[in-house]
């Protein structure tokens, strides 16, 4: 609790919160200035929530207990076993605007991967919450975080079958996939080829949003010609097909890339 006394401060939260029914989300800026320091004052009060607050204030569990997590004052693999016990999308919720927070990724990377694939394995909607949230992480351009191309799959897939809202904004897709091309351009195209099945299948509106995948191209083409004795061509016939896709989706970008690179 941010008091310039604490245990005052800590008094006057807990009488204020005898009767917390749907007032945690109001609370939580408190729980979460506490956890870091004074984590034997929160549990209690993450407990309450867990058991008395029905789903109303679970979007605050589900934060303020994987950010607890992250710094291991809870055992993460029984909290997580929690979180799927308790089936709640909104616990989900919380957890995800961890897990998939750029720099939680970074300094936690493992958990955080670990939380976003019991995610995407969980059930609807529970897993649409973590493709969503994934989806966010992508549009980060000032970070380009490495996902494991099957969690890239899956998050396609989800979003594929999401019924409900079909309006998912990829725009800024190409700028992750040209930023990961640079130090891994294996995971590149195997993550394009997925984006491309996603995009044929759903029709979304696709945009070279600052030229990334024209800059995508030109890079895979360099690396697959390099590779093209050592793998028999395989690399190079893979580009194609990209190629021939995004050709046929009708971004003008690839006709103008191609005219300039001559390239048939």
């Amino acid at each position: 609790m941010k008091f310039k006394s604490f245990y005052m401060g800590s008094a006057i939260f807990n009488c204020a919160m005898k009767d917390a029914s749907g007032l945690w989300q109001t609370a939580e800026p408190c729980l979460y200035y506490s956890y870091h320091s004074h984590f034997e004052k929160v549990a209690p009060l993450l407990a309450r929530i867990y058991h008395e607050d029905g789903e109303k204030g679970m979007k605050t569990w589900g934060r303020i207990s994987a950010l607890a997590a992250l710094s291991n004052r809870i055992d993460f693999d029984v909290w997580l076993e929690d979180l799927k016990t308790l089936g709640v999308t909104d616990a989900w919720q919380g957890a995800a605007s961890v897990w998939t927070n750029t720099e939680n990724i970074k300094q936690h990377r493992s958990q955080c991967l670990a939380g976003i694939e019991a995610g995407l394995n969980a059930d609807s909607p529970h897993a649409n919450i973590i493709a969503k949230g994934l989806e966010k992480l992508f549009r980060d351009s000032t970070s380009v975080i490495s996902i494991r191309t099957e969690l890239i799959r899956k998050c396609f897939s989800i979003l594929e079958n999401d019924n409900e809202n079909r309006q998912h904004y990829f725009f800024e897709f190409g700028d992750w996939l040209n930023g990961i091309s640079q130090h891994d351009p294996e995971q590149a195209i195997a993550a394009t080829e997925i984006f491309l099945t996603y995009v044929k299948r759903t029709r979304p509106y696709l945009y070279d949003h600052g030229n990334n995948l024209t800059q995508l191209m030109t890079r895979l083409f360099s690396e697959a010609e390099e590779r093209e004795e050592s793998d028999h061509g395989e690399m190079l016939r893979r580009v194609v097909s990209i190629q021939d896709t995004l050709l046929s989706l009708g971004l003008d970008s690839i006709n103008d890339w191609l005219r300039a690179a001559e390239r048939p």
